[in-house]
């Protein structure tokens, strides 16, 4: 079930039957993750269990699955060289891929030799 995280966006919606045998107490069950270039940042969604047959003291539980991003973008502020009677410096200031938010830079002047 989508919450912050979206099918398919994020992960790919998944319907299976999970059968733990007589004698075991765990199966995984494998939800395909969406890997992109897009910083973004951590998102989860719930995966629903409902046992069909068996014998449980409860008929169903959820969990969360967290996903972390491996794209977050790095900001960086670029040198510019311009003459005394340039007017005004246009600094480029840049992330190196794609954020799914704004991003707001704080910009300040420091003095060094000028």
């Amino acid at each position: 079930v989508d919450n912050s995280a979206t099918d398919p966006a994020d992960y790919t919606s998944t319907t299976v039957t999970a059968t733990i045998p007589a004698g075991q107490t765990v199966v995984n069950v494998n939800i395909p993750i969406t890997d992109d270039t897009v910083g973004e940042p951590t998102e989860d969604f719930t995966v629903t269990g409902t046992v069909a047959s068996g014998n449980t003291s409860n008929a169903s539980d959820t969990g969360t699955v967290t996903i972390t991003d491996n794209d977050t973008p790095a900001m960086s502020v670029g040198d510019v060289t311009i003459a005394e009677d340039g007017g005004s410096a246009s600094v480029p200031v840049s992330i190196d891929n794609p954020s799914s938010v704004a991003t707001v830079v704080s910009i300040t002047t420091v003095d060094n030799s000028a």
